[in-house]
């Protein structure tokens, strides 16, 4: 694309330098075809323009649809490890419960019944 441009440019300068030249008539078919070469190099610098921005538009949109897809990975991922904290708690607290409901049982009965209880 820069290349384009600098076509561009070129021409504008030759455009300059035949329209300072000394004949008028040789001066005025030079600066037609001149003219008409830089409109030819603008458009072709437009539609550069507009394939670039088509190009980095269909590149943003993949970028965000990327970015959304990891967005709810990452959602999903905390999400399942939020529940595996939850069940891990469960179970820590179900299985620390269980032996110490028998020991809290056993040891109420040997507090309110000691007194019937044989030594041996």
């Amino acid at each position: 694309m820069w290349l384009v441009l600098v076509a561009h440019v070129a021409v504008l300068v030759l455009l300059a330098v035949v329209a300072a030249g000394p004949l008028a008539e040789r001066r005025l078919g030079a600066v037609g075809g001149l003219l008409a070469l830089s409109c030819a190099l603008e458009g072709l610098a437009l539609v550069a323009l507009c394939r670039a921005d088509r190009v980095a538009r269909c590149t943003a949109a993949r970028l965000l649809a990327e970015l959304e897809a990891g967005r709810t990975s990452v959602q999903e991922r905390l999400a399942e490890a939020d529940r595996m904290r939850a069940d891990l708690i469960g179970t820590v607290s179900h299985e620390f419960r269980t032996p110490l409901t028998g020991i809290r049982g056993a040891a109420l009965t040997l507090l309110k019944r000691s007194d019937r209880l044989d030594e041996d």
